[in-house]
């Protein structure tokens, strides 16, 4: 019984990641405690009993050994009047029985599998402060961030004069706003010991939220009120060659995700874009002969330079670059103007021989066995939602169809989705591993092929206690269960 144990922990002994890492204590001092406790019963446990008592009840107190008796015969009694018919019905239904157990395994699973009993990869540990960290599109103006920070702040201390005790002290201690040089920031609010409060930092998270509403040109607001992560996350992957479609196909499933309640900070890769001019050359310039690849050399030279030479001297060489002053390089005005040389050597303003469209182009381009990717996201509320129901339904309803509207468009979850995915395959991979030695275990033991698997086939049957368990206490089911 210590082998077999000992073989259920030890693939917590093997999992990959930080995860795996933090668990691994665990294994470790229950299969020591194990194989403490089988030296203890083979050579301690001999001596304890050779100076036992040999009359089953404690005699030297009366009133216990009364108890002992009166508890041991109701036992008895319970046993052979109560317990012993019962289980002769189940035998004698024993389709019956075993169905029942069966639907109600399905039943339990299902109410996993739709989202009723949230997984999550670890519990929530509830912290003393709430922070929000906020970041903004690049080049956004100064004044925006700062503005949308200020927001943010605002909205911190209306919840910290409206979140109280009856008699008007403050839960709320403090609050610390810190900007960034990036235009980037962070407000964070201190509360009370939890012991001393009356709400949750959840509570606080939601609120704040609320009141801080739409932060324009904000790329990503991050609440956070736990001692862990920051929250659950949905995380899809779309993956096509054509990019309107991958744009139609985000936009789309935003759309799609902002109809679920608990839903927010819904974005996708190509929101984080950065200001770009795109030059096209204009029949004119053809006619002159100029190719495109021409013009972007001369424009690339006169902003990147031209390397003249270097100079030699005893701390270093210094090359001599020839190109625009800083001045004209931060100036779109001489850009416009910027003068080309011809093939014939003479010279032309690019405006006449290329047009200059002003845009936004993604800041970072992703690629997956040669497919443009587009990653869509969205926080999740864990009091309003679970990822579990919202996934299913968006499989129902738009992912699973994507193929149909989108030809050649793959999707695939990623991020934390991802990670725990893989996490949860390979301990489903390493634990058919272990029931695998366990089960040559027990074959060695009963000398059977056909014991074993009679004693295996009821540890599926475990998961129902344990889940309704989870459900009636109002437990996230995590890791650890």
């Amino acid at each position: 019984s210590v082998l077999t144990t000992s073989c259920a922990f030890i693939p917590l002994l093997l999992l990959p990641g930080p995860e795996g890492k933090l668990m691994m204590v665990i294994p470790l001092v229950i299969i020591f405690t194990l194989l403490i406790s089988v030296i203890e019963a083979a050579f301690c446990l001999p001596a304890h009993l050779s100076g036992s008592n040999p009359d089953p009840y404690d005699s030297r107190i009366p009133l216990i050994g009364a108890g002992q008796k009166w508890v041991s015969e109701h036992l008895d009694w319970f046993l052979e009047n109560r317990y012993r018919p019962f289980l002769e019905m189940c035998l004698n239904w024993r389709y019956s029985v075993v169905m029942a157990f069966v639907s109600v395994l399905l039943v339990t699973i299902g109410i996993v599998a739709f989202g009723w009993l949230k997984v999550v990869m670890f519990s929530q540990i509830e912290g003393d402060t709430a922070s929000a960290n906020s970041r903004f599109s690049e080049n956004t103006p100064r004044v925006v961030t700062d503005g949308g920070i200020k927001r943010l702040e605002k909205a911190a201390l209306s919840i910290m004069q409206d979140f109280r005790d009856p008699d008007g002290s403050a839960q709320i201690l403090n609050v610390f706003t810190s900007y960034a040089p990036d235009g980037s920031g962070t407000v964070i609010m201190e509360f009370q010991a939890s012991e001393n409060r009356h709400f949750s930092g959840q509570d606080v998270v939601s609120e704040w939220r609320k009141r801080a509403g739409d932060i324009p040109e904000m790329a990503d607001l991050d609440f956070k009120s736990t001692l862990l992560a920051s929250g659950t996350m949905i995380d899809i992957e779309l993956t096509s060659n054509n990019n309107e479609d991958l744009q139609r196909a985000a936009t789309a499933l935003k759309a799609r995700l902002a109809e679920f309640d608990g839903l927010y900070a819904i974005k996708d890769s190509l929101q984080t874009a950065k200001q770009e001019l795109v030059i096209n050359l204009k029949p004119t310039g053809r006619n002159l002969g100029l190719s495109l690849e021409q013009v972007a050399g001369q424009v690339r030279q006169a902003y990147h330079g031209i390397s003249l030479q270097n100079i030699n001297r005893s701390d270093g060489d210094v090359a001599v670059v020839l190109r625009y002053s800083e001045a004209d390089r931060n100036s779109l005005w001489s850009l416009e103007n910027m003068n080309l040389v011809l093939p014939s050597g003479k010279t032309v303003p690019l405006s006449s021989v290329a047009d200059i469209d002003y845009g936004e182009g993604a800041s970072e381009i992703k690629h997956h066995q040669r497919h443009r990717v587009v990653r869509v996201s969205a926080k999740v509320d864990d009091a309003a939602a679970s990822v579990g129901k919202v996934m299913t339904a968006l499989k129902a309803d738009f992912l699973d169809n994507l193929d149909r509207d989108f030809p050649d468009m793959r999707w695939s979850v990623a991020g934390s989705q991802k990670d725990r995915a893989e996490f949860i395959d390979f301990l489903a991979k390493a634990y058919m591993m272990a029931l695998l030695g366990m089960y040559m275990l027990m074959a060695f033991q009963f000398r059977s092929y056909g014991q074993p698997l009679m004693v295996m086939i009821a540890i599926p049957f475990g998961v129902i206690g344990a889940l309704a368990g989870h459900l009636i206490v109002g437990i996230d089911v995590t890791i650890w269960s």
